[in-house]
């Protein structure tokens, strides 16, 4: 599947799920739809603040292989599903399913970075450290740590 033909469909699936994340179900910004400006504020990103370019990299639409390309997949059409930057490169080995239960442990437990309670605000590095700690210990069998049982409050974690 050459790279238009990629983008094209990524432009169809975005526009069918709504430009939500088929692993996180958060909301997703792809480029020649709008700029980064609009999307970092339609998502409620600051702009100029801390890591706030890593955060809209995280949140922006990608063109996810169901049937991974080292395990045989094609970029047929219909080996494809959307998902932000952050669900996509998190992934690894794992099936689909599994990758999504584990986003949506990350989302329940306000980790993920793309898909975070609304009006909650953090540390950014904080945020991508905890995630990845957790989504390790989701996919090892271990309890999920969360900024309360680290002892950080909420307004520490904001600031």
């Amino acid at each position: 599947m050459t790279e238009h033909r990629i983008k094209r469909r990524r432009m169809e699936l975005f526009i069918k799920r709504g430009g939500l994340c088929e692993y996180c179900d958060g909301e997703t910004w792809m480029r020649g739809l709008e700029t980064k400006a609009m999307a970092m504020s339609r998502l409620g990103i600051a702009s100029g603040t801390a890591h706030s370019s890593k955060m809209i990299r995280y949140a922006e639409a990608t063109f996810e292989h169901i049937r991974r390309r080292a395990d045989g997949g094609t970029g047929v059409a219909h080996n494809g599903m959307l998902a932000c930057m952050f669900c996509n490169v998190s992934r690894g080995e794992v099936d689909i399913r599994v990758n999504r239960m584990d986003m949506q442990a990350l989302v329940a437990a306000g980790l993920h970075p793309v898909n975070r309670p609304a009006g909650r605000v953090d540390n950014y590095r904080d945020v991508r450290r905890f995630a990845l700690r957790a989504l390790r210990n989701i996919r090892s069998g271990k309890p999920i740590i969360n900024w309360h049982q680290k002892g950080v409050s909420d307004d520490e974690s904001r600031s």
